[in-house]
């Protein structure tokens, strides 16, 4: 039985549990299905599937994220499978900053906090109903800052597509053409950065279902900055361009569930050479 029929399998609080070796965090997944705090909330209306609270655990530390219950999935990756570890046997500095392009509902971000109570997150997401879920997420939890825009290359605006199933595949780049449409506003990365004065960044994750390639495009001048970058991509072409922007960095990890699309990870080849 894996993960999702474990969490669907009762109406009780469903707990799993999973040791990261690397990291030697314990990680717990608690969900409930008959959650009233969010089904009936009318504030959660319009998602792919009906609105649910989980919560994540690492020793003593819990956190609720309240997420679409078909999208849970989406924590088992992150928390359990650890999409977005950073490489074993290095030291990091604290707090980190750490800047999540792409934010979704906040399970990137409270990740981030696990790694470090004092970590400043800085969050970045376009879609009005994944922002609602966001800032509600991580209202109680200081450090962490929202905006409400999508990076790129430059600054302007674009029409989004919401996708009925999927908050995670909300796109200016893909959909099909009778989905939803959203304005959406742009902002140019690298400008965004220095107005908000994020000068040295510790981790850099990218989701934007398409954008990925240029956000790093506005950000070449600042990879000597960047500790990690975690960058999600969508092709095979895709893929090889981003590895040949970020030559100068050192891949130390890949995630993939499926052909031409998955999570590649990079270091800092300075940090290695300390």
């Amino acid at each position: 039985m894996n993960l999702i029929e474990k969490l669907f399998s009762s109406r009780r609080w469903t707990t799993i549990e999973r040791r990261n070796s690397t990291s030697q965090m314990q990680l717990v997944l608690q969900h409930d299905e008959s959650d009233a705090n969010a089904s009936d909330d009318s504030t959660y209306s319009g998602f792919p599937s009906r609105v649910t609270r989980c919560r994540v655990a690492r020793g003593r530390g819990t956190y609720s994220i309240k997420i679409p219950e078909h999208e849970i999935f989406r924590l088992n990756e992150i928390f359990n499978d650890q999409e977005y570890s950073l490489p074993e046997n290095m030291t990091y500095r604290t707090p980190m900053t750490i800047v999540d392009v792409g934010a979704n509902v906040g399970a990137f971000a409270i990740y981030g906090k696990m790694l470090g109570f004092c970590n400043v997150i800085h969050c970045f997401e376009p879609a009005p109903a994944s922002v609602s879920l966001l800032r509600d997420n991580l209202k109680s939890i200081p450090g962490t800052h929202i905006y409400p825009c999508g990076l790129s290359d430059h600054q302007g605006s674009a029409m989004m597509r919401i996708n009925p199933y999927s908050t995670g595949q909300n796109s200016i780049k893909f959909g099909d053409d009778d989905f939803d449409l959203v304005e959406i506003e742009l902002r140019n990365a690298a400008s965004l950065f220095e107005e908000l004065n994020v000068d040295h960044i510790d981790i850099l994750k990218i989701d934007t279902e398409g954008c990925e390639i240029e956000i790093l495009e506005a950000l070449r001048d600042r990879y000597d900055d960047i500790d990690y970058i975690m960058v999600e991509y969508h092709s095979d072409k895709d893929r090889r361009k981003i590895d040949a922007m970020l030559e100068s960095l050192v891949i130390y990890g890949s995630h993939a569930i499926v052909p031409n699309q998955g999570v590649v990870k990079y270091i800092n080849r300075r940090l290695i050479n300390a």
